[in-house]
C-alpha cells in the first residue's frame, strides 16, 4: 500500500496472510415423472436435486490491520481474521425447456456460518440465510432473501422481489425491502427498449411506513456502438436533485447491460451452485 491511514506507518505498507480451507459436498438426484403434467404448464418431467456441503475456513489475521487502511475495497482492504464452519443446504427442481435446455423452476438455498471459539470471543452461530428463486416462464421470476438471527430469535431482513420481461422489450420490477430498525420500503422499476440505440428506465422508492416517495430517478440510454451514455436525472427527498451524464463501456465486465440493470441487484437465471452465504 503507497498510502495508509496510520500516521505511525503513513506510506510504504506490505500486507500479508495466511488463508487455509477444504470443502465437502455431495448431491441425491430424483427424477419426477408427471403425467397429468404440472399446472397445465406442459411440464411431464422434473429433477429434484438436493445437495448439501459444509466447508471450513481459516484466515489468519492480517500483519497489518483493516482499520488501518482506507478503505476502497472492503473485499481486500477489510479482511482479518476469520474461522469458521460453513453449513449450505441447496434445493432445485428443475426441467427441460426448448432443444434439451435445462431451466431452474425452483432454487432454495440455507446458509448458516458457525463460527469457531476464539480467544476473546465465544462460539457462536451467525446468520440463518436463505434464498428462494422461483422461475415458472421465461418471462416471470420471483426472488427471496432472509437472514434470520439465532441469537435474538428474530427476522433480521427479508427482501422480495418479482420480474417481468418480454422478449426483450420491457421489464418490470416490483420489490419489497425489510429490515430491521430501518424504513420499510417498495421499490418499482420500469425499462423499456424503444429501439436498438434507444431505451429508457423509470425507478423509485417508496417508505411503506409514511407512504412517502422518497426517491425517484429517470435513465435515457443512448447506444454509441462500442459504448453506451446515460441520461440520468434523479431525486431525493431532503438531498436535492441531480442531472448526471455518464459514458460506458458496453463490453465492460462490471457494467451489466441487461433491461433492468443493476438497480434490483438482479440474479440471473439457472443453475447456480455456489454455496457462498
Amino acid at each position: 500500500y503507497s498510502r495508509t491511514n496510520d500516521v505511525r506507518r503513513p506510506t510504504d505498507i506490505l500486507r500479508a496472510t495466511f488463508k487455509t480451507g477444504a470443502d465437502l459436498s455431495t448431491r441425491f438426484i430424483k427424477s419426477i415423472n408427471l403425467q397429468r403434467g404440472l399446472f397445465g404448464s406442459g411440464i411431464t418431467r422434473l429433477r429434484h436435486i438436493v445437495a448439501p456441503s459444509v466447508a471450513y475456513k481459516y484466515q489468519h489475521m492480517p500483519t497489518f490491520q483493516a482499520s488501518r487502511l482506507n478503505q476502497f475495497d472492503s473485499a481486500i482492504d477489510g479482511l482479518t481474521q476469520e474461522h469458521m464452519v460453513s453449513f449450505a443446504l441447496e434445493n432445485k427442481l428443475q426441467t427441460k425447456r426448448g432443444r434439451e435446455q435445462i431451466k431452474d423452476l425452483v432454487r432454495n438455498l440455507t446458509t448458516v456460518d458457525y463460527l469457531i471459539r476464539q480467544k476473546g470471543r465465544k462460539g457462536r452461530l451467525g446468520l440463518l440465510k436463505n434464498l428462494l428463486e422461483v422461475t415458472p416462464s421465461d418471462w416471470l421470476r420471483m426472488v427471496s432473501e432472509a437472514d434470520y438471527d439465532f441469537r435474538n430469535n428474530r427476522l433480521t431482513s427479508h427482501n422480495v422481489d418479482f420480474y417481468i420481461t418480454k422478449a426483450n422489450r420491457f421489464g418490470i420490477s416490483i420489490g419489497d425491502r425489510f429490515a430491521r430498525g430501518q424504513d420499510h420500503q417498495l421499490v418499482t422499476q420500469f425499462a423499456y427498449i424503444i429501439n436498438p440505440k434507444w431505451r429508457f428506465k423509470i425507478y423509485e422508492r417508496f417508505i411503506l411506513n409514511t407512504g412517502e416517495l422518497k426517491e425517484e430517478r429517470y435513465t435515457i440510454t443512448r447506444d454509441l456502438h462500442e459504448w453506451q451514455m446515460n441520461l440520468i436525472l434523479g431525486n431525493v427527498r431532503g438531498s436535492g436533485t441531480e442531472f448526471l451524464i455518464t459514458f460506458s463501456l458496453k463490453a465492460f465486465p462490471d457494467q451489466p447491460l441487461d433491461l433492468l440493470s443493476t438497480s434490483f441487484h438482479q440474479r440471473k437465471a439457472g443453475s447456480q451452485s455456489s454455496v457462498q452465504p
